[in-house]
Parts: C-alpha cells; sequence; structure tokens
C-alpha cells in the first residue's frame, strides 16, 4: 500500500497495458510522479487498530479498502478533501514504440517490452528524483 513518503509502483505482475498497447498499435510512455503520494495525509493503520478493522470488515464485504486520507480545508467543502500544497514532479520518457509488434500479443513479446518499460521508468527515477525522494520500489 502507498503512503504519503513513499514510491511504491505495482508494476511486476502487471502487463495488461502492454497487451492494450500491442493490440492498437499505440506507444508505451514511461512517466513518473514526484510527491503525488504526498498530496493526501492518511490516517495511521497498524494491525490491531479501529482504522485497520475497519478496513479490513470493509473489504471483506466489497473486496477492495480505500485509505482513510485528508488533505485540507477549503471553503466551501465542509471536509479536507482538497490536495495538501505539495510541488509535484512529472517526469515523462521516450515512447516505447510496439507498432512493429502490432496485433500479435506473444507472451515474449509482451514480457519484453514490459520489461523495457520498467527499466524506462528506473532511468527517469535516476535522472529526475528530487533530491528528497523516497527510494523507487517496484514490486
Amino acid at each position: 500500500m502507498n503512503r504519503p513518503g513513499c514510491l511504491k509502483l505495482f508494476l511486476k505482475s502487471r502487463k495488461g497495458f502492454v497487451r492494450v498497447a500491442l493490440a492498437s498499435g499505440a506507444s508505451l510512455v514511461p512517466s513518473i510522479g514526484f510527491a503525488e503520494n504526498d498530496l493526501f495525509g492518511q490516517l495511521p493503520n497498524p494491525e490491531g487498530s479501529f482504522t485497520r478493522r475497519f478496513q479490513d470488515v470493509f473489504k471483506a464485504a466489497f473486496s477492495f479498502t480505500i485509505p482513510l486520507a485528508y488533505g485540507r480545508f477549503a471553503f466551501p467543502f465542509p471536509l479536507p478533501t482538497v490536495p495538501l500544497k505539495k510541488k509535484v514532479v512529472v517526469a515523462l520518457g521516450e515512447p516505447i514504440e510496439t507498432a512493429s509488434f502490432a496485433g500479435k500479443t506473444d507472451e515474449t513479446i509482451v514480457a519484453e517490452l514490459h520489461k523495457r518499460y520498467m527499466a524506462a521508468l528506473e532511468d527517469l527515477y535516476e535522472r529526475y528524483a528530487p533530491p528528497d525522494s523516497p527510494p523507487l520500489e517496484i514490486v
């Protein structure tokens, strides 16, 4: 789960976006946002806490859960739903062309393009990460 001060990408086992790009002939454009997880705070939810128990019950009932996040108050909103004032840096990489493979969904092609995409994300992190950025973790 992502939290403020964390840069974790759940990407290693997710290859569907590569298959869609291959089927449509679209390019894969690597992009990464720095500090986007800091736009909202999140209530602490350690094991055994009321917050965690609530989230576990919600997940059991609906098969997903939501973080209990907060931002800042802004008129006319009665809840803290406006993002916190944080600088967000977004880096875009060079497109990874898939047109030469268009229509093919061979798993070796998917795996190769996925590997190139993840490597491009790591390169973007190395080149553009602000000094105070948390380490990149791809899981």
